[in-house]
């Protein structure tokens, strides 16, 4: 019975870590480990999770709370959680961090999707599959490009200001219920 609280206790301090890489290696750890969402809750040494705030307060993350609380409620909903799938809206602010997790395609009735200031710099395979995003906001990162949007027909508003584009998509105009677009503060090439 020790062995699982060693390895429990070890996976906690990698994701409490000031390092955010420790912090990474320890999701991954997690994602190799867990292939249902009791070995993840055992690995994590936490009871029955029902909600996403319940995620939250049983955490007790001090270093990258809001990196780690999403990576681990995308894992949630990849092993099958209702409550998890069911998550409507996400916000990162300030987070060091240059990639969403992977596992973010399973949050599948996301609607709204706001990041900012956290040097992202591209958005993982199979985003355009979030196809209930309604409200997408990624301002002050490293965003070069946004080819990915024309999967997303629901999109209303997007915001990706203060990036590092350089050209609009052609499947921009696949959004036709895009009501509103701010791209202020890129470097858009213009042609006359």
């Amino acid at each position: 019975m020790s062995g699982p609280q060693i390895r429990s206790d070890q996976l906690r301090a990698l994701l409490d870590s000031v390092d955010f890489e420790q912090v990474y290696s320890g999701l991954e750890l997690v994602d190799v480990l867990a292939d249902d969402i009791d070995e993840l809750e055992r690995l994590l040494n936490i009871q029955k999770v029902s909600s996403e705030a319940e995620l939250k307060n049983v955490l007790g993350v001090k270093h990258h709370p809001q990196y780690v609380h999403l990576w681990l409620l995308c894992k949630y909903a990849e092993l099958g959680s209702e409550w998890a799938k069911c998550t409507l809206e996400v916000v990162l602010c300030d987070v060091e961090m240059s990639f969403l997790p992977e596992n973010i395609i399973h949050l599948t009735q996301l609607q709204k999707l706001r990041i900012e200031a956290c040097d992202l710099e591209d958005v993982p395979e199979g985003f355009e599959d979030l196809s209930d995003l309604c409200v997408l906001s990624i301002t002050e990162c490293k965003l070069t490009e946004f080819s990915w949007v024309e999967g997303l027909h629901r999109l209303q508003i997007l915001n990706l200001s203060d990036n590092q584009i350089t050209n609009i998509p052609a499947g921009l105009g696949q959004c036709v219920d895009l009501q509103r677009l701010d791209l202020r503060g890129n470097q858009l090439a213009y042609s006359s």
